[in-house]
């Protein structure tokens, strides 16, 4: 069994907490390196607009938008599922991974111009068997701006409390900022009400990441290859971001307990090893399905399966199959059970 965090359990209830502005160091070596890598970003993605339609330019934009996909826009899943099981070990986490929403707002930057680079439907296996009405370019628009708006939700439903000091100072507002800040007061109904309406939010977001998933891995992926027919990919590009997010997710923990000292007594082994659990059966599930696509080429050796295999596996892609065959399992699972082996 895990033990409860010493300083967790001398923690009152009153006062409440209230974390500290972190005062960035402007000089610092690391945020200045940051800043001009942040600058040289949007300096690239201005340039590049100016090759709008160019699939080929567009390679890696594309690559970075399932990067974003798989971990910053996954990330407020883990707030969800941890309130669904009501897992309160990880409440000091649940900020951390709603204010991923933010920075996901950066795919839609990308996905506009990548659906720009699409070719049309017609002569190629798509997922939407002739529907015109805007496809793919209005669908996957709708579908990734739907889950963002639904994040951001998600984070500013959860912060309301925290960045209302008084209802004395809400009522004093005018009528435009109270429904803002949902006329909050703090009573025990609007808590109930907002207890459910962020696991309704939750759901909602698990549902529209699935379909986002299985949209943009089809349009972006298999609809471009050739012979690249799997009903398994979408799912395991689903649990590849769940991974990413977790991965980001503790990442940040460890950050926080490093930079920020007044967050050490609210973060610790209880999350790292709740969310290594996590992780860990993510992995496994993961190796499952890849190992079920395997599966299916391997029995119908249907000749351009087998080569569209090859293409991402053996020949053309083997470095990134490799590097993703031991970032995402291999590691990850070596890793998770020697640390689980020690903590039980």
């Amino acid at each position: 069994m895990i033990k409860p965090e010493a300083a967790a359990l001398q923690l009152s209830i009153r006062p409440p907490a209230r974390s500290q502005a972190l005062r960035p160091n402007l000089t610092h070596v690391a945020l200045v390196a940051l800043a001009l890598v942040a600058l040289a970003g949007v300096a690239a993605y201005v340039i590049r607009l100016t090759q709008w339609g160019d699939r080929a330019a567009w390679t890696y934009p594309t690559v970075a938008l399932m990067y974003i996909l798989s971990t910053a826009t996954s990330a407020p899943l883990l707030a969800f599922a941890t309130r669904m099981t009501r897992g309160s070990w990880a409440l000091p986490a649940r900020r951390v991974v709603e204010l991923f929403a933010v920075p996901s707002l950066l795919a839609y930057a990308l996905l506009i111009p990548l659906l720009a680079t699409l070719p049309p439907l017609e002569g190629r296996a798509n997922l939407w068997f002739g529907f015109s009405a805007g496809a793919p370019f209005l669908t996957d628009a709708l579908a990734l701006g739907g889950l963002l708006v639904l994040g951001l939700a998600l984070l500013w439903f959860s912060a309301t409390p925290d960045l209302v000091a008084s209802g004395r100072q809400v009522q004093a507002m005018p009528s435009w900022k109270r429904l803002l800040f949902l006329n909050w007061y703090g009573s025990k109904r609007q808590w109930t009400v907002m207890r459910r309406s962020l696991r309704l939010l939750g759901a909602m977001y698990l549902m529209l990441y699935v379909y986002v998933h299985m949209i943009l891995t089809t349009d972006f992926g298999q609809s471009l290859l050739p012979g690249w027919k799997s009903g398994v990919f979408p799912a395991y590009h689903a649990v590849t971001g769940l991974q990413g997010a977790l991965a980001i997710t503790i990442v940040t923990l460890a950050l926080l307990r490093r930079f920020s000292p007044s967050t050490r007594k609210f973060i610790g082994d209880e999350q790292a090893v709740g969310f290594g659990k996590l992780l860990l059966a993510l992995t496994l599930f993961w190796f499952y399905l890849f190992w079920s696509d395997f599966l299916v080429v391997w029995y119908a050796r249907i000749p351009s399966e087998s080569g569209a295999v090859q293409t991402q596996v053996t020949i053309t892609y083997i470095a990134p199959f490799l590097i993703a065959l031991f970032g995402l399992f291999l590691i990850p699972f070596g890793n998770d059970g020697l640390s689980l082996c020690n903590c039980l």
